[in-house]
């Protein structure tokens, strides 16, 4: 990726005193000392976020587990029943928390990173006020999710069962959108470590509570699910006052402003609709190799290599999303404070870095992959069918990881829709015929597949990188610098005066 030509003069003009100083000093400095210091602070950070995200993978396996050692005959259809649901929830509530997320996280970074504090904390609520809005829809699609099966013609007694973990899954989502604004602040205050103590505590209550709800009362197995909840509530509370107890917060906290941060949700809401198209139309490439798998002369051996590709594929992307989230704050951070050569140079880096995860994934999956497909299954077409394609579509991993790096830029830049209209592009119009073509015509199979979707990611990538050889990074601190001196700021201001 080629570094764009910056003129510090040109972003400092609108900054403090102390701020322009430090763009000098940044211009001063080597690229490769600012690239250090960058992966020094992204790697710190990073340690905390992975423990935290691994452990979130956690809660659903291990009650998966405990149902099935507690009432076999019945776990079965609670585990179908955790499957409808989650599935349910990551098409509705998942792509409401993550467009909004990703538009927080956006602002956040930004006006951290100015030294906008007021506005960092009006954002948070404009965020707060959206949540909350879109809480009666969800409770009323969940509450309702069972007689919304039994009318789409599933069996009545998984329905009956599926109602009762539809609410209580629903009744995590308050919890989670709370915990949502605080990862947000923190983050945005590169602030890491609670995040994964906030993980590992709770479960010394919840675990515990499982036990006892699933053991000693009737609601058996449904009841550990209920222990969801309190994973979430015990995380939340944890959480309150790491972020009550920070400088910023006791010196910057404006108090509860509704009325003003109403004046932010116009925009959060826009950013946040470009955030989730540009994570929907992501995702689409998997759900569209999915989907297609079904339809290969062998679909259930095609649908069973997918299946175990995807749970090794998503060992390497955790890494991958942790690096993109903390590298969209640090350039979001720099663009805010105006050190735009400090953010190009961010940007490029993490986008090293994801490929750099993917390369080395990509080796160690090649050099194993038939002994890691054998701890899946011992079917021996599956283990043939599964390691062909490892071998030759795992070079996969380090395409996503620049096309996830790159996605972390349009973040930190405030350019989702940008992002939603490449990812459509590539994924849906170029990368699902391809992916077609090479399955049926060519006689790819499952592998074929795959290949035509890392088609759709190296065209994201590439894309992306003619775009920045042609955008300005003064532009998007300008942007950066606009969007943290917003009028409620700024009425603010005259109010006192």
């Amino acid at each position: 990726m080629c570094l764009p030509d910056i003129d510090p003069k040109v972003s400092s003009l609108q900054l403090t005193v102390e701020e322009r100083q430090a763009v000098l000093e940044d211009d001063r400095v080597a690229a490769i000392d600012i690239i250090k210091d960058e992966l020094q602070r992204i790697f710190v950070m990073a340690a905390p976020l992975l423990v935290a995200h691994e452990l979130e993978l956690v809660p659903d396996a291990m009650l998966m587990v405990m149902m099935s050692n507690s009432n076999p005959e019945h776990s079965t259809e609670v585990i179908a029943a955790m499957g409808l649901s989650d599935l349910l929830a990551m098409f509705v509530f998942e792509s409401i928390l993550g467009g909004v997320d990703s538009a927080l996280g956006t602002l956040s970074a930004q006006a951290f990173g100015g030294k906008r504090f007021r506005e960092l904390w009006l954002t948070l609520q404009a965020g707060a006020i959206i949540f909350a809005a879109s809480l009666p829809v969800l409770f009323g699609i969940f509450f309702n999710g069972g007689a919304i099966l039994r009318f789409m013609g599933q069996d009545p007694k998984l329905t009956e069962t599926a109602s009762t973990i539809f609410i209580l899954t629903a009744m995590s989502f308050p919890l989670l959108m709370i915990q949502a604004l605080q990862r947000t602040a923190l983050q945005a205050m590169n602030i890491t470590t609670p995040l994964a103590i906030s993980a590992v505590v709770p479960y010394f209550v919840s675990l515990p509570a499982a036990y006892a709800l699933g053991h000693y009362t009737p609601w058996g197995p449904s009841g550990m699910y209920a222990s969801n909840v309190i994973n979430n509530f015990v995380r939340m509370l944890i959480l309150v006052p790491v972020v009550m107890r920070n400088p910023v917060y006791r010196e910057s906290w404006p108090g509860w402003k509704p009325h003003e941060a109403m004046q932010l949700v116009t925009k959060l809401m826009r950013l946040g609709f470009s955030g989730m198209l540009m994570v929907t139309f992501q995702t689409f490439s998997f759900t569209v190799v999915s989907f297609m798998a079904g339809y290969l002369p062998n679909p259930a051996i095609a649908l069973t290599s997918n299946s175990i590709f995807n749970q090794i594929l998503g060992f390497a992307m955790s890494p991958i999303f942790v690096f993109c989230g903390l590298g969209a704050v640090r350039t979001g951070n720099a663009l805010g404070a105006g050190q735009t050569r400090r953010a190009a140079l961010a940007s490029q880096a993490i986008v090293g870095l994801c490929v750099t995860v993917g390369l080395i994934w990509f080796v160690v999956v090649t050099t194993g992959a038939e002994s890691f497909t054998r701890t899946f299954t011992s079917d021996s077409v599956a283990v043939s069918e599964t390691t062909k394609l490892l071998l030759h579509a795992g070079i996969i991993t380090p395409v996503m990881g620049a096309a996830l790096g790159v996605q972390a830029i349009f973040s930190a830049c405030g350019e989702q829709w940008f992002g939603a209209k490449l990812n459509f592009v590539s994924v849906l119009i170029i990368a699902a015929p391809l992916s077609w073509l090479f399955a049926s015509e060519f006689n790819g199979g499952i592998t074929g597949l795959w290949l035509g979707a890392g088609v759709g990611f190296l065209g994201v990538a590439g894309s992306t990188g003619v775009w920045l050889r042609h955008m300005s990074w003064d532009k998007m601190a300008l942007n950066a610098r606009t969007n943290t001196h917003l009028s409620v700021d700024e009425a603010h201001s005259a109010e006192a005066a």
